[in-house]
């Protein structure tokens, strides 16, 4: 893997970060996700790759929080949602995804933040001991994805205790 390191996002990395994301998927949605969260307020984390000899910026990360409502006790809880992992074509399938991800985990996870959720490839994230959502109980709003939607508790005990439909920030409607 490359050198490098990570680092919360500067108002000066928001350019470059726009431009990881589109190159990383190829299409404006994302952008527009992560911008509207962050003019939102709801960007709970923003992390940055960047290399360590050039300073340039390889790989993006954000978090924001989710809430998980259960229609029969009429409980809320919150969580994260980890969305999305961006890293520039040219240097995807070289360890910054996964640094970046592992970083977040070592650094902020604590028992403040009860699970971390995502839709992604479980063939990728199982790595991070991301579980499918549905074995705990818990579906998206946004439609069935049983394999792809997926939990990592961070609080133990949380996913023992908790089900029901995770809603994402408003931001993510348009997906």
């Amino acid at each position: 893997m490359l050198d490098i390191s990570i680092r919360s996002e500067k108002v000066s990395d928001i350019a470059t970060i726009n431009e990881i994301i589109r190159r990383a998927f190829n299409n404006e949605a994302e952008v527009k996700l992560v911008n509207d969260l962050r003019d939102s307020g709801a960007l709970t984390f923003s992390l940055v790759a960047e290399h360590t000899k050039t300073k340039a910026l390889l790989g993006h990360l954000s978090f924001s929080l989710v809430t998980i409502h259960n229609n029969h006790s009429k409980k809320n809880w919150q969580a994260l949602g980890l969305a999305p992992v961006s890293v520039l074509p040219a240097y995807q399938k070289q360890g910054i995804g996964s640094a970046l991800i592992n970083f977040w985990f070592k650094e902020y996870a604590d028992n403040f933040y009860n699970a971390v959720v995502l839709l992604g490839d479980p063939n990728y994230y199982q790595r991070f001991g991301f579980v499918r959502a549905v074995d705990f109980g818990l579906t998206w709003s946004g439609g069935e994805f049983p394999d792809a939607f997926q939990v990592k508790e961070i609080k133990t005990g949380f996913l023992q205790k908790v089900s029901g439909v995770v809603y994402y920030h408003k931001a993510f409607d348009h997906f």
